[in-house]
């Protein structure tokens, strides 16, 4: 039988700029804790940076290249 995989997949937009943009640090924390993978697009670098789960890593905003700490 086939292994399940799983990865949540994090759209960017200027939204992830301000505070209007969706908490994703419980989903993603889960996920991440579970060993799956977490992706990101563009401006979503921002959110998942903002709950850690970027620190060691990077993407294409200059945001998410400065530690998060």
């Amino acid at each position: 039988m086939a292994r399940r995989r799983a990865t949540v997949l994090t759209p960017g937009g200027t939204i992830r700029e301000n505070n209007d943009a969706p908490d994703l640090s419980a989903p993603a924390g889960r996920v991440v804790a579970a060993g799956k993978r977490v992706a990101d697009i563009c401006d979503a670098t921002l959110a998942l940076r903002r709950v850690g789960l970027l620190d060691d890593h990077t993407g294409n905003h200059p945001a998410s290249t400065r530690p998060s700490r």
